[in-house]
């Protein structure tokens, strides 16, 4: 996170003080996240149709993996 930061104050984008540590970044990725899911959760409650993807593989273990 801090590098981060860094790479951001060096493109010249004001940060603060305040935020500039890895604590707030669990915040700010929570209300995100919240936010995020809000959204999906409102599409597809007005959507008509949806789609579900599946898709599998196998390692070098023999072990089946599915997404």
């Amino acid at each position: 996170m801090e590098m981060m930061c860094a790479l951001q104050e060096k493109n010249s984008v004001e940060l603060g003080i305040n935020y500039k540590n890895r604590f707030r970044v669990k915040d700010f990725v929570l209300s995100i996240s919240q936010v995020l899911r809000e959204v999906i959760r409102e599409r597809l409650n007005s959507s008509k149709f949806i789609s579900i993807l599946a898709d599998g593989s196998t390692d070098a273990t023999i072990s089946e993996q599915e997404m």
